[in-house]
């Protein structure tokens, strides 16, 4: 289902076994305004996101409404793949052993 409203979405992201199994999200939007709404929608869930991406990263205008009207960082598709972003994702959602060493080796390989 495509949005938030969508029926099969809202039930999944009321879910407790939802909640219970995922450390956080990346929400995507087309553009600021939302960017803004699902931030909030996303919160009234209790629903952790660690950043916002989506079609708005192309507008840097809409990349600047997002970021001083979001307590959540905005990341182009450009940050998503830079070395740094990947260790602050690396941060935020705990890791097993052997996926250490796998994200050790996209590092090194950056």
């Amino acid at each position: 289902a495509d949005g938030l409203y969508q029926e099969e979405t809202a039930h999944l992201l009321n879910s407790q076994v939802l909640k219970n199994k995922v450390d956080g999200m990346l929400f995507a939007a087309g553009e600021a305004m939302g960017a803004k709404a699902g931030v909030e929608w996303m919160k009234q869930l209790d629903i952790p996101l660690f950043a916002v991406s989506g079609t708005l990263t192309m507008s840097p205008l809409a990349m600047q409404e997002v970021a001083a009207h979001t307590d959540v960082p905005v990341l182009s598709k450009q940050d998503l793949s830079s070395p740094t972003v990947v260790k602050y994702l690396h941060e935020w959602f705990p890791v097993q052993e052997e996926e250490t060493v796998f994200a050790e080796r996209m590092l090194a390989s950056a």
